[in-house]
């Protein structure tokens, strides 16, 4: 009644309408309060539902992290990477599985990769060294060079995280997987290509031949920071032990030089295969948890 004073007050100062149009004014502004009163009911109730949809999302949130299990562990295996520069190792790292429920977990890992290599990196190259002593003529000696880099080990850290389906005692698997590669210790030899003769050519301008250096030098073997991914399986003996097996390949990492990347191609971008065992510590299989909501 308060909201239909206004509009009632202006009606009984409108002395010289007819009947019929005090009326329709009178019911003109019932119909304007009414909108407004049902716009705000609206409003009102549209806030309250929100709100009680938002706590009860919260609450089946808290739930079901309530009933997520934490199992730590440690893994440990072997691995062999492809490619034109293949190498064998071993891993030894720790793990944390999240159970989500039944089927479904997460996996993160961190571990320490060392791999062995019994071969060399080659970059053979061409050198043009040109005889200053007759200018403008440019008599240009082509020499053949082995130019190789030696190690004997690749160590790097991965923090490998993976998303697991479980089927009975069998888990599917994938993820992604951030690796840090420390610097390669390696010795770097050049020496003239044996059984190679040297050839001598006469060149009139600077444009017909070019001084040739290799496209590889000892600090493209540094430390190098990448991002790869992952995907497996593992079989669960009991609810300690698992077996794993799974393919990585990094596929992007921070070289900067042309040198830098084609040892990243041949050494760190190539699919690795690893086999593992995975020991869990807590070894107890998740129990059913009874809902406590509190109000």
């Amino acid at each position: 009644m308060d909201r239909l004073a206004p509009s009632i007050k202006n009606i009984s100062n409108t002395d010289k309408l007819t009947p019929a149009a005090k009326l329709s004014l009178a019911t003109n502004a019932d119909k304007t309060d009414s909108k407004n009163a049902l716009a705000a009911a609206k409003r009102q109730n549209k806030t309250k539902w929100n709100w009680s949809a938002l706590s009860e999302a919260l609450r089946d949130f808290e739930y079901e992290m309530g009933k997520v299990k934490i199992y730590p562990g440690l893994i440990g295996g072997i691995n062999k990477t492809f490619g034109s520069n293949p190498n064998a190792g071993f891993q030894l790292g720790l793990t944390t599985e999240f159970v989500i429920n039944d089927h479904i977990s997460l996996m993160g890992e961190l571990k320490y990769m060392q791999r062995f290599n019994g071969g060399s990196i080659y970059n053979n190259y061409s050198e043009n060294v040109d005889n200053p002593n007759n200018p403008p003529i440019h008599i240009v000696t082509t020499d053949s060079f082995t130019h190789r880099f030696n190690y004997s080990t690749l160590s790097s850290v991965e923090l490998p995280i993976s998303v697991r389906f479980r089927a009975g005692r069998f888990y599917v698997y994938a993820g992604g997987n951030l690796v840090y590669n420390f610097a390669i210790n390696a010795d770097e030899t050049s020496l003239p290509a044996a059984n190679y003769v040297p050839e001598v050519n006469t060149y009139y301008s600077t444009a017909n031949w070019r001084k040739v250096t290799p496209k590889m030098d000892i600090s493209d073997l540094g430390s190098r920071f990448g991002i790869g991914y992952l995907f497996g399986t593992s079989y669960e003996f009991t609810p300690s032990i698992m077996v794993d097996a799974r393919l990585t390949k990094t596929f992007w990492d921070n070289a900067q030089t042309t040198g830098g990347m084609q040892i990243s191609n041949l050494l760190y971008k190539a699919p690795s295969i690893q086999l593992s065992i995975i020991y869990r510590l807590n070894h107890q299989r998740p129990e059913t948890v009874t809902p406590k909501y509190s109000f």
